[in-house]
């Protein structure tokens, strides 16, 4: 939700740069081909390859071809093994919507004899438009686990790494346009930073030293211990410690080089602080409507943005494609989808809420008194939006009837709800948060700083709170005690909190990214200031970071910089 465009006005678009994972060419291609049948989504396909590790073909590999579909654990479709120069081909039933990965296990890697630890992948992307080439090596293997992992599809339980999609299938056309993104027939984006390509590198690196001479490999999974100091289980397990646990870095590091350029993968710069990966990603910008002012997702990952100046509403597909514009309320501020996908919209003129169809009928107008923002639903399905500039906060069910008008400080910004039901209210000018019971009674106020716009509860159950005046962020505890305030950038009036803890904030100028303890973990700068004002932040399920551009009348994706989907401290309207 957002601090609309009225009074205060400021900038916000993101400037991404390019995002790749880097692959050498030293592998050969494949391709991906299949005849269309009767049936809804299956046809047989043929995909063809071949696997390198240790810049030497690996030979004798069981190569299996496997579905991610959405909500269930990967599936193995077939599976074929290398010839003496690593190619392979595999012939199976496409499965419909999912998305295929490829695993390689076992084989020699040239002279160097059977290794049973090796285990190297790579993506084939969507089922229904997988790419046509398909190299395997040690930096395709580092690049896809990272992004695996980043993803939330890679889990590790004491040793047994398994792969699940548990987004919906609407989001897989997101998933698989991020993974298009980052790896494109083989090739690599020049623009990967040095920082990443060292990550990369290292990784690779240190999965060839066990590659090439499976001796190397004991002092790999030692080197790549756990949180508890103990050695990995597997080479699967290896790279998961090695992104997770950041004192890896170093002895892995260690490990990876002196191996180079013809041994292993090059390298530039010293060891890193952590072997996660952190791409830069390509800015993706996607026309709306006339001063877009909040966003909300529904439960097919569409994105729905309010346009301010234009009086409409814009619904955008996972991938950014215009589904259509709808007719709004006068100066549409803020968004809340209910769990029928109904969209409830607070005006800014006009004094009402706005009930859209999911198909983007106007279904009802409410009538209620002032400049209205704040739109939240509760877990009970009762809409809450508040009179900014006024001491008043109205409670609609979700018939649309009035059902409550509660007396609380002046400037209500944003609603959250705890567990209980009990509303959160930032509480902008009288620079307090307000606690309300569902009955509307005033349970405690709290001081978090300057101008709290923003509030909204993490996994653990406690409270941020965004105060745009102080420029900080605060951490409050379920009982409203401050854990800590954090420095933000100017003007943070918007955001979100993903499926793993992490704070996402839209700033004048950027968004800021923050895990659970308050430490920035990264900035996105949108190159420009003075030219917008602060529009909304949604987290997909897909884990992309969608925000309005202000009054450059344009949407920003942040694609796959979080853990999606977007947290609710209760089984909410959309999430989980």
């Amino acid at each position: 939700m957002i601090d609309g465009g009225w009074k205060m006005k400021k900038v916000f678009l993101m400037t991404l740069v390019s995002a790749a994972i880097l692959l050498v060419s030293c592998t050969k291609s494949g391709s991906l081909t299949g005849t269309a049948g009767s049936g809804s989504g299956s046809f047989s396909g043929n995909l063809t390859g071949s696997v390198n590790g240790g810049l030497s073909p690996v030979s004798g590999a069981t190569v299996t071809l496997y579905a991610l579909m959405p909500g269930k654990t990967a599936a193995a479709l077939a599976s074929a093994t290398t010839t003496s120069t690593g190619a392979f081909s595999i012939t199976y039933t496409n499965p419909g919507s999912s998305l295929l990965f490829v695993m390689s296990s076992g084989g020699s890697a040239g002279s160097n004899g059977a290794n049973s630890n090796t285990v190297l992948m790579g993506i084939v992307g969507n089922a229904s438009n997988a790419p046509v080439s398909l190299p395997i090596n040690e930096m395709t293997t580092a690049s896809t686990f990272d992004l695996l992992l980043q993803y939330g599809l890679a889990t590790d339980n004491n040793g047994t790494v398994s792969f699940s999609f548990p987004g919906g299938a609407s989001s897989l056309g997101n998933v698989t346009a991020t993974y298009t993104n980052f790896i494109t027939n083989g090739g690599a984006n020049a623009s990967l930073s040095a920082s990443n390509q060292t990550i990369l590198y290292t990784v690779a690196n240190a999965l060839a030293s066990c590659i090439e001479n499976s001796g190397n490999c004991s002092n790999l999974l030692k080197t790549a211990a756990n949180t508890s100091g103990g050695p990995a289980a597997n080479l699967l397990e290896s790279m998961v410690n090695m992104n997770l646990v950041s004192t890896n870095a170093t002895p892995i590091y260690n490990i990876a080089f002196p191996l180079g350029p013809t041994t292993g993968y090059g390298i530039t710069g010293s060891a890193p602080s952590a072997l996660t990966a952190q791409p830069t990603i390509n800015q993706m910008s996607f026309p709306v409507g006339t001063d877009p002012s909040d966003l909300a997702v529904d439960g097919s990952g569409n994105i729905w943005v309010l346009n301010q100046s234009s009086n409409n509403v814009s619904e955008i597909s996972p991938t950014g494609t215009l589904l259509g514009t709808f007719s709004a309320g006068s100066s549409p501020l803020t968004e809340a989808i209910d769990a029928s996908g109904n969209v409830w919209i607070a005006n800014g003129s006009g004094n009402t809420v706005t009930e859209l169809s999911p198909t983007g009928n106007i279904v009802q107008t409410v009538s209620v008194t002032g400049e209205i923002i704040g739109t939240a639903i509760d877990q009970f399905g009762n809409i809450w939006v508040g009179a900014a500039f006024n001491p008043t906060a109205y409670k609609i069910n979700a018939s649309g009837t009035l059902v409550g008008t509660f007396t609380i400080p002046s400037d209500p910004r944003k609603f959250a709800f705890d567990t209980t039901g009990n509303a959160w209210i930032a509480t902008a000018s009288s620079n307090v948060v307000t606690e309300l019971s569902q009955s509307g009674v005033k349970l405690a106020t709290f001081s978090t700083g300057n101008g709290p716009i923003w509030v909204m509860f993490d996994p653990s159950g406690n409270l941020w709170v965004s105060n745009q005046s102080s420029n900080t962020i605060a951490k409050l505890s379920s009982q409203g005690t401050v854990l800590g305030t954090f420095t933000a950038s100017t003007s943070p009036v918007s955001g979100a909190i993903d499926a793993a803890g992490n704070v996402w904030l839209s700033c004048l100028g950027n968004v800021r990214k923050y895990n659970s303890s308050g430490v920035a973990l990264a900035a996105y700068s949108n190159g420009t200031s003075g030219t917008g004002h602060d529009a909304g932040l949604v987290v997909d399920p897909s884990g992309n970071v969608w925000a309005g551009a202000g009054n450059l009348n344009t949407l920003i994706e942040i694609p796959g910089a979080a853990v999606g989907p977007e947290f609710f401290p209760y089984t909410g309207p959309i999430f989980p």
